[in-house]
């Protein structure tokens, strides 16, 4: 169940405890797939380590993938 083209640029949540107290809660990658081994996790490669990683939250910034908004019709 692809959510995204492979290869989307990326920005995920980066969890407490792998991250230092004032570093930065998301980092840059590339989207790789859905896991299929964890319930609603997605793979990505990190592009500041160059390792693939399961994470959960996840940011598309592609232009023709839409984020949803509240509008005042709503």
């Amino acid at each position: 169940m692809p959510l995204a083209p492979m290869g989307c640029a990326v920005q995920f949540h980066v969890k407490p405890d792998r991250r230092k107290t004032w570093s930065e809660h998301s980092m840059d990658g590339w989207y790789l797939k859905t896991s299929d081994e964890h319930y609603r996790c997605h793979i990505v490669f990190v592009k500041k380590t160059q390792a693939k990683r399961v994470t959960d939250t996840v940011f598309f910034k592609h232009k023709y993938i839409t984020q949803p908004e509240i509008k005042p019709a709503d």
